[in-house]
């Protein structure tokens, strides 16, 4: 269900990007609409899935009816999930923004660091003596030429008293930003220990209007003097390109851990908008890798034709076991001043097809809202479950059977048997 969820975030999260960029002219048009955006997804099909083709055919046939629409994205939103065939439905809200896909959960945390987090702990190791700006030109990867900096050497000693007010939100920022990834414990864990394990290099970059470009961070790092790391980081951000990149190799053994986000500047023609952001992760410990890789390609075609593809791919790979999946929207402008098209995902593990489905899927002006309950996600995901498995209880035993074994996860991995009914079953009146 969760991976369901997070196909829904893939179209709130894609959305609101090209729209800052002017990406798509009838995108910005319906955000105008005074009741917000809907968006609605229908006709869920599953095209691949190691099943017979009968068992497929149900599984089909139990997901048809249902559609999605989810009105306002732009932050309190109402969720609705019905069934046609039944009339009946469950909708709510979600309490905050709902949390989308991981890389754009780092960038959120990214964007906090860089407007608050970074600038507070600059002026804390500053001290009443801030140092002077050099005359010193920089040029960084995506981000461009940095003119002038500030550069000042922080001690063991000073880095050990430094106000909580000032280091805390930027560590809490830094777990975030892969709270959803598996190298979470690790890296909060080393967090929460954090030492100086030497002197420390701290860079302020500037543009050439003197704007903040960069903030670079050079120096030994431990885990309480434990599991010591010669750290290189970068966070930076010009326009409306972000950069992040922490390497932190360990000094003895091949223990490792870097990582990258990227947010590039948009490449535009006249016919064209297109943007590739990409998050990469790896650890290393006893020299088994854990990979992940994230790419995020936006692409706009303009004028009377307008089309918006958008295509997520993840990889990730432990030891020698890689998976991969990936979520394609394919978006066309109507007549009537619409977006329609299909989502599609597909899942592979050990380059084998796990699964495969695509839904319909049109962007419209919102309806009136209705009433509904403001849930937690946890409440959410029980509510669309509960209304799933009203329906497959419905279905005759033979089916519910079969369509129980579908959707369980080690189904799609093992085969397509189904355990066969008792020969007789005992009723109470």
């Amino acid at each position: 269900m969760r991976r369901k969820l997070l196909i829904v975030w893939l179209l709130l999260s894609l959305l609101p990007f090209p729209a800052q960029a002017g990406f798509s002219d009838t995108w910005d048009a319906l955000k105008q609409s005074s009741a917000g955006v809907k968006v609605t997804f229908s006709s869920p099909e599953v095209t691949k899935l190691n099943a017979k083709e009968e068992a497929l055919s149900l599984l089909n046939a139990y997901l048809s009816p249902f559609t999605l629409e989810v009105s306002d994205i732009a932050g309190n939103g109402t969720i609705r999930l019905s069934d046609r065939e039944s009339g009946e439905a469950a909708a709510f809200r979600l309490q905050g923004t709902p949390e989308a896909l991981p890389y754009l959960s780092a960038e959120q945390a990214l964007r906090s660091l860089w407007e608050t987090g970074f600038p507070a702990l600059f002026t804390a190791l500053c001290g009443e003596e801030p140092p002077e700006i050099e005359e010193k030109g920089t040029s960084f990867r995506v981000l461009g030429y940095s003119a002038s900096r500030q550069s000042l050497t922080v001690s063991k000693a000073l880095f050990s008293v430094l106000p909580k007010e000032a280091l805390t939100p930027v560590l809490d920022g830094l777990k975030t930003v892969f709270r959803d990834y598996e190298v979470y414990p690790a890296v909060s864990a080393y967090l929460d220990q954090l030492t100086l394990e030497g002197e420390m290099t701290v860079r302020r970059n500037l543009n050439g209007e003197g704007q903040d470009l960069a903030y670079q961070f050079a120096g030994r790092i431990g885990a309480k003097g434990e599991d010591v790391r010669k750290l290189t980081f970068i966070i930076g951000k010009n326009g409306d390109i972000y950069y992040f990149s922490i390497k932190a190799p360990a000094v003895r053994g091949g223990n490792n851990f870097q990582a990258a986000l990227t947010v590039p500047k948009w490449s535009e023609t006249k016919t064209k908008s297109s943007r590739k952001i990409t998050l990469s992760i790896r650890r290393t410990v006893d020299k088994e890798t854990w990979k992940l890789d994230d790419t995020l390609q936006l692409n706009s075609q303009k004028g009377k034709d307008e089309a918006i593809t958008a295509v997520l791919e993840r990889e990730t790979s432990d030891g020698s076991v890689k998976q991969t999946w990936s979520g394609t929207l394919r978006l066309s402008a109507t007549e009537d001043g619409h977006l329609d098209g299909t989502l599609s995902f597909r899942q592979l593990h050990a380059s084998s097809d796990v699964i495969r489905w695509q839904a319909s899927v049109s962007v419209s002006p919102a309806e009136a809202e209705t009433a509904a309950d403001t849930v937690t996600e946890t409440q959410a995901v029980m509510m669309l479950a509960g209304l799933l498995t009203k329906k497959k209880n419905q279905l005759p035993e033979q089916e519910r059977r079969q369509l129980e074994h579908l959707l369980r996860t080690d189904a799609w991995m093992n085969g397509a048997s189904v355990p066969p009914l008792p020969e007789t079953e005992e009723t109470e009146e």
